[in-house]
């Protein structure tokens, strides 16, 4: 055998033994397998979902269920992973993470199931775009665990993500009536929004409201700030979401809320809009508004 033979013979076997070791750490816990999970589905522009190291994953049979809302209407798509593949595991035109922002697991003997709740951004970590929570089931055969399904689910500003299904951190107000209340007036903010409704709008603010917008806009007073919204609406369209991700309460009667701000239609734009709330007479008004488009990293 010569030397470059004996070489790409010992780059072969070390590829082999890297490859076992990572399929072997994959499914050996449940933090391994579902560290996989996301980690094949991640990747740069022009990367390939590790489609290989997926069905590795999974049981052959296993189910795969994406669970949907259009307009008033719910469905679900299921399919194998298989047929997940065919419609989702192309070359990604764009950065795609996914990574897992909290979990809750319950097992009993051989069997587990997991709540998973995750985040979709542009680069690993953050910020995130979208978020969502995602049902699994696993199985341990004896030597390794399997995924023998999953269903998941996008969150929707109608159809917030639970506090008991979010980190500790994003859920300082969580299940308390001033968590609700708030959320409740960006919802109601974002659908007086889309209905162009003035007066609705002007109802959920302070009277010295100001709001700042990404174009460097300064609306001051409640009265400037309904007209410059409706203006805005009718020359921008598409239709508005904001996702409350985080509520954090300065004293008892102000508050701070921060959400992922898209507008979607035929050119989608993705902000962040931070809400200074305040309770005045018993009840949550809006006191300023900032929107901000998200930076490229500095060079």
């Amino acid at each position: 055998m010569t030397r470059h033979l004996r070489s790409a013979f010992a780059l072969v076997l070390l590829v082999c033994v890297s490859a076992s070791a990572q399929s072997t750490a994959d499914v050996a816990t449940i933090d391994g397998i579902m560290r996989a999970y996301y980690e094949v589905v991640s990747g740069p522009t022009g990367a390939v979902p590790d489609r290989a190291r997926d069905e590795s994953l999974h049981m052959p049979a296993a189910h795969v269920g994406l669970a949907r809302q259009t307009g008033g209407d719910t469905a679900i798509d299921m399919t194998t992973l298989a047929g997940y593949y065919e419609r989702h595991g192309g070359v990604r035109k764009a950065p795609f993470y996914e990574w897992e922002l909290s979990r809750q697991t319950r097992q009993f003997g051989n069997i587990a199931h997991v709540w998973s709740t995750y985040a979709v951004g542009s680069a690993p970590g953050g910020p995130a775009e979208r978020r969502g929570v995602t049902s699994l089931q696993l199985y341990f055969d004896g030597t390794r665990w399997w995924i023998t399904g999953w269903m998941s689910e996008v969150e929707l500003p109608a159809r917030a993500i639970p506090p008991d299904l979010l980190p500790a951190a994003s859920a300082s107000t969580a299940g308390t009536a001033d968590d609700a209340a708030i959320r409740e007036v960006v919802r109601r903010y974002v659908n007086a929004r889309e209905a162009r409704d003035a007066e609705a709008v002007a109802a959920l603010f302070m009277p010295d409201a100001d709001q700042l917008v990404s174009s460097g806009e300064w609306r001051r007073g409640r009265d400037v700030l309904v007209k410059g919204t409706m203006a805005s609406s009718a020359r921008t369209t598409g239709t508005r979401t904001v996702v409350v991700e985080t509520i954090r309460m300065i004293d008892p009667d102000v508050a701070i809320a921060d959400g992922r701000y898209e507008i979607s239609g035929a050119e989608t734009r993705k902000m962040w809009s931070t809400f200074v709330m305040a309770r005045q007479q018993g009840q949550w008004r809006i006191s300023a508004i900032r929107n901000m488009l998200p930076a490229p990293p500095a060079k």
